[in-house]
């Protein structure tokens, strides 16, 4: 789009450079009236010539400034990489959550919250590995005490059999 105006205004420039070519010579003495001002062709010379003179500025302007676009694009994705490794690396040394990582600007990585559902399937999936291992939870082990078991009776003392003869 930006193409289709400038050869426009190129035309447009073309056009009006004609007439500060031509028109002291075509009419040298004409008198204009424009906008209920009467103007001299010296001073419709001097204005197109101005208008001229805005409008190339403007088109330098114009390709400064898509030069200008294309670079700060190039620059802000380089940025960004440079972000992400500053952000990776400070993490890393100082870690996520310290007054040093947050001194950097960086936001520290919120603890999510599981949801209701998450926690409701880990709950049941607790219990059921509980009831595969068969192992206790911390109330019913504080109810298992253990029993020392009854001494067994002692043993009949062997008293040696005597055979007389």
């Amino acid at each position: 789009m930006s193409n289709s105006r400038n050869r426009s205004v190129s035309l447009v420039v073309q056009s009006e450079q004609k007439r500060v070519d031509n028109l002291p010579t075509v009419l040298p003495k004409a008198v204009f009236i424009v906008g209920g001002q009467s103007l001299t062709t010296d001073e419709i010379v001097a204005d197109y010539k101005q208008h001229i003179t805005h409008e190339a500025q403007l088109v330098a302007l114009r390709d400064q400034l898509r030069s200008a676009v294309i670079a700060i694009r190039v620059e802000r994705k380089a940025m960004a990489a440079n972000d992400a490794a500053v952000k990776a690396t400070a993490a890393g040394t100082v870690g996520d959550a310290s007054t040093a990582y947050a001194s950097l600007g960086f936001a520290p990585r919120a603890a999510r919250k599981p949801s209701v559902a998450t926690k409701a399937v880990a709950i049941a999936k607790g219990a059921a590995t509980r009831v595969a291992r068969h192992t206790l939870g911390p109330s019913e082990k504080a109810k298992i005490h253990g029993t020392i078991p009854e001494p067994a009776p002692a043993p009949a003392p062997v008293t040696p059999s005597v055979v007389t003869k």
